[in-house]
C-alpha cells in the first residue's frame, strides 16, 4: 500500500511587511535600516523604500545601548531624523496607524516628541505633556482635540516604551482616536474623537516635534507608519495587536504586555 507524502505548511514568523497598508518601517537593528556606522548615524533607510531620513540638528546620532542584544541609536536631544520630503501615511479616508518602540530620558520640555507628522494644518507629534517626565500626550493639529496624559501620569523614561496611534474614520471602530502605552511601567490605552478628517502630505520626524523645536533624548529601536486600519481583524487579532506581539518579542519585552494579550506567550506569525 503507497502512503501519500503530504506537505505540511510551515508558519514563519509575522514581519511588518505583511501588514496591509504598510507605508515605512524604520529598524535600527539592521545595518541594512541605518547610513553610517560607529562614529555616527547619518541617516534612517526606509525598509520599504518609501521615505529614507536625514539627520537634522547640532549633534550626530549614535549608536545607543543593547536591547535584547540589538542595537538602537541614541539621540541626544539636539538632533532628529527628519524626511526632506511630504509623504503620504494616511488613506483617502483618514485611516492612519503607527507604532514606535524606544527609551525616552531627560525630558526638559512638555513637547519633547518621540515622533511627528507635521502638515502644517491637520497633523500630529506623540509628546512627552510634561516638562520633566514622559507620560504621553498625543497633540493634534486643527479640528481634532488633544489627548493628555496617557501614561496616567506614570513616567516611561528609562524604560523601553512602545507607543501607538490609531486613527479609525470609517473603519472598525469608526471615528475614533486610540493611544497606547506599554512599558514596565504598566499598560495604558486612551482615546478621543476623530472628528476632523487628517489628510496627506507630510514630513516625518523622529526624535522631535512639528515645528523642530522640541528634540526628545532617547534610544530609538523601531518604527512603522501604516494607511490602514489597525482594528482590523484577520484570524481574530488585529494588525496592532500583531504589531505589538512582534515588536515585544523582538526586543525582549513580552512580559510588559498585559496579560491578556494575544500574543503575551508566542509571537505572531505569517498566518495569524
Amino acid at each position: 500500500m503507497i502512503v501519500p507524502f503530504s506537505f505540511q505548511k510551515r508558519s514563519r514568523l509575522w514581519e511588518p511587511g505583511d501588514t496591509p497598508g504598510i507605508v515605512s518601517h524604520y529598524d535600527i537593528s539592521t545595518s541594512s535600516g541605518y547610513s553610517g556606522g560607529g562614529f555616527g548615524i547619518t541617516g534612517l533607510n526606509d525598509l520599504q523604500g518609501y521615505r529614507d531620513l536625514s539627520t537634522g540638528g547640532s549633534s550626530i546620532p549614535t549608536i545607543g545601548i543593547n536591547q535584547n542584544s540589538l542595537n538602537t541609536v541614541e539621540l541626544d536631544g539636539a538632533t532628529q531624523f527628519l524626511s526632506t520630503s511630504t509623504g503620504d501615511y494616511f488613506t483617502a479616508g483618514g485611516l492612519h496607524w503607527a507604532i514606535m518602540l524606544c527609551s525616552p530620558f531627560s525630558v526638559s520640555n512638555s513637547s519633547d516628541s518621540m515622533w511627528a507628522l507635521d502638515g502644517g494644518w491637520r497633523d500630529y507629534q506623540f509628546q512627552a505633556g510634561n516638562a520633566s517626565n514622559f507620560h504621553g500626550d498625543l497633540a493634534l493639529g486643527n479640528g481634532n482635540t488633544s489627548i493628555t496624559n496617557i501614561g496616567n501620569s506614570n513616567n516611561h523614561e528609562g524604560s523601553f516604551t512602545i507607543a501607538s496611534i490609531a486613527f479609525n474614520m470609517g473603519g472598525e471602530v469608526s471615528d475614533t482616536i486610540t493611544t497606547k502605552l506599554t512599558s514596565s511601567n504598566g499598560n495604558f490605552t486612551k482615546t478621543g474623537a476623530y472628528s476632523g478628517q487628517i489628510f496627506n502630505s507630510h514630513t516625518l520626524k523622529i526624535g522631535a516635534s512639528r515645528n523642530n523645536n522640541q528634540k526628545l533624548p532617547m534610544h530609538f529601536a523601531e518604527l512603522f507608519l501604516v494607511a490602514g486600519d489597525a482594528s482590523e481583524v484577520t484570524n481574530s487579532t488585529t494588525q496592532i495587536e500583531k504589531a505589538e506581539g512582534y515588536l515585544a518579542h523582538k526586543w525582549g519585552l513580552e512580559g510588559n504586555l498585559d496579560s491578556s494579550h494575544p500574543y503575551k506567550s508566542t509571537p505572531p506569525t505569517k498566518q495569524d
